[in-house]
């Protein structure tokens, strides 16, 4: 078993755990947060269950992961038509998920920067694995800390130049003690992109797809030239 196949292992034991509401002894009664929360495959991206489909269908992560950026977004979105008392695991969210076809075409753009830029083999995960029934609520802090360590594994094993993260929330989280410690304690840059899901600044012409060049370019400066890959399952 490799690195990835037991981070895999260890996320599902634990959000398998929030779900059944086994954590309520932790400091926090963190399992008050988490009972109503989707228990899903998505730990990192590509995970498992859905590499075989993100090589066929995008073309992503042939030849491993690309260890010079890991991208850092909030938390998987909801699956519509799941109970809160529905314990499967789902698969994670893809662009061509047809549930979700307007999250799909904003995550579809996300694709196609990383590409433009030559990053599409970088790695795209999040804060938080589980996604709330509610669907847009950020996390709190305490669902933080309980997930905090599935990403910082992450970090230990991609070993990235560049920590990105995706939107303002996840910037303000990451610069946390709890996070710093593992990124710019390290060595490691911390940078911040828009999320995909950014609709400009009232009265500003700036469009999403000029900040992204802006902040693609900046990125592109901030690690190495060449592709750096890490081998995955």
């Amino acid at each position: 078993m490799n690195a990835f196949d037991q981070l895999n292992d260890e996320v599902l034991q634990d959000i398998t755990k929030c779900k059944n509401g086994e954590l309520g002894e932790r400091a926090g009664q963190n399992w008050i947060i988490c009972k109503d929360l989707e228990c899903r495959v998505f730990y990192f991206e590509p995970n498992k269950d859905t590499i075989k489909k993100w090589r066929e269908k995008e073309g992503f992560y042939k030849k491993g992961i690309d260890m010079r950026v890991l991208f850092v977004a909030e938390r998987p979105g909801p699956t519509p038509g799941l109970l809160p008392n529905d314990t499967k695991v789902q698969r994670c969210f893809c662009v061509e998920d047809d549930s979700r076809p307007g999250v799909a075409r904003k995550l579809e753009r996300f694709h196609e920067v990383r590409k433009k830029y030559g990053l599409e083999n970088c790695c795209l995960t999040n804060i938080v694995k589980c996604s709330r029934f509610t669907g847009t609520d950020s996390p709190c802090v305490h669902e933080i800390n309980e997930c905090s360590k599935h990403l910082i594994r992450e970090i230990e094993i991609i070993d990235p130049e560049v920590v990105v993260a995706v939107g303002g929330f996840q910037y303000e989280k990451l610069r946390t003690e709890t996070f710093k410690a593992f990124i710019e304690d390290k060595g490691r840059k911390l940078h911040k992109i828009s999320h995909w899901s950014f609709r400009g600044v009232r009265g500003s012409k700036e469009t999403l797809s000029k900040r992204w060049d802006r902040e693609f370019t900046e990125l592109k400066e901030k690690i190495s030239r060449s592709q750096k890959f890490i081998s995955i399952f």
